[in-house]
Order: C-alpha cells, then structure tokens, then sequence
C-alpha cells in the first residue's frame, strides 16, 4: 500500500493527497487548478528521526536527578519530625475543652454508648438511616446505652472521631467525640 503526504496547493488551495515518492520534488503540479506550485511539505530525514527520537526520550524518562532525591527524602524526615514533635507537646495545640485520656468529661448532648467501636459504627449507620428499629434492638440486646445530656463519665481511650467513657456508673463504652467536653471539676 503506497503512503501518500497531503500539501495545500498555493495557487487555489486545495488539500492535495500526493503519493510519498514525490515528496523530495521542488514543485507538484495541482490537479485542481492545473498549477504547478513549489512543494511546502518537510519530509522527515534520518537525522530529524533521531532528533524526534532523543527530545521523546528525555519527556518519556524524565527522572530525578541524585541531588533532587536527596532533597525529596530530607523534606519527608524533617515533615516526620515535625508531626512527631506536634504530637508529643502534649499541652500545646489542646483545646481547654477537648478531652483527653484520663480526663472527666460531661455529655453535651443526649447520644448512644456502643460497647465495642464496630457497635458505635453501627449504631453511626442506624442513625443516618433513621432506623429507629435497629437502634430499639441494640439497646435491647445490651449493646448500646442511652446516654443523657449532663451525665458524667472519664475518658479512658479514643481515636479522631470516637471516644472510649467510664460512665460514673462503672459502665464503659464507646461515644462520638462531639458528645462530650472536658469538665474542670471531678465527679
């Protein structure tokens, strides 16, 4: 199958399909018009090849370089070392109000306890559901307590959005963290 080069003649403009052979000629002659007119059309040498070649490689491997890698790996340490020592100023970025394991705490509002954090979870999609049922037949079956606004309890474990409570009953379960607040006095 012959490969043909399209060239715009610049006598009439036409788009012209021309067989690849004639693509080294000075002039092609128009079919449209009858012109002959000077070939515009660059054919690709050897030499452009490798040029086309080298420029695709270097976009294609664009690796980094020692000194750049270097670099990447001492923003990750001095990043680390930065969260490490966020994390154990202890009283640094609290707020007076946030709770922390071994504080007494006080419930803002009326909530659920789960006994374990799969239970809390559950108790999590109950709610967004509105599956009143669901959450009548886990308080039935001892897996959650209701838990009134004003109650009291210390917290005694937790994560970013659950919080392990003594209840001041002796009971211990698992609530949302934005249930509760620090309270300054013991109960």
């Amino acid at each position: 199958m012959n490969k043909t080069i399209i060239v715009k003649c610049s006598k009439c403009g036409a788009t012209l399909s021309v067989p690849e052979e004639y693509s080294h000629d000075k002039l092609l002659h128009c079919s449209q018009c009858g012109q002959n007119f000077e070939n515009t059309y660059k054919a690709p040498t050897r030499r452009n090849k490798v040029n086309n070649r080298i420029k695709t490689k270097s976009v294609k491997d664009n690796k980094w370089s020692p000194r750049q890698r270097t670099g990447c790996w001492v923003a990750v340490i001095i990043v680390c070392v930065i969260l490490y020592f966020v994390g154990s100023c202890d009283g640094l970025f609290k707020s007076s109000n946030t709770p922390h394991i071994g504080d007494n705490i006080v419930f803002i509002k009326n909530t659920l306890g789960g006994i374990d954090k799969d239970v809390q979870d559950e108790v999590g999609r109950l709610v967004v559901a509105n599956d009143q049922i669901g959450l009548s037949q886990l308080i039935m079956q001892g897996k959650v307590y209701p838990i009134s606004k004003g109650d009291r309890g210390k917290m005694i474990g937790g994560s970013w959005m659950l919080i392990r409570i003594r209840l001041s009953n002796g009971n211990a379960c698992w609530v949302p963290t934005g249930t509760v607040k620090k309270e300054l006095a013991d109960y």
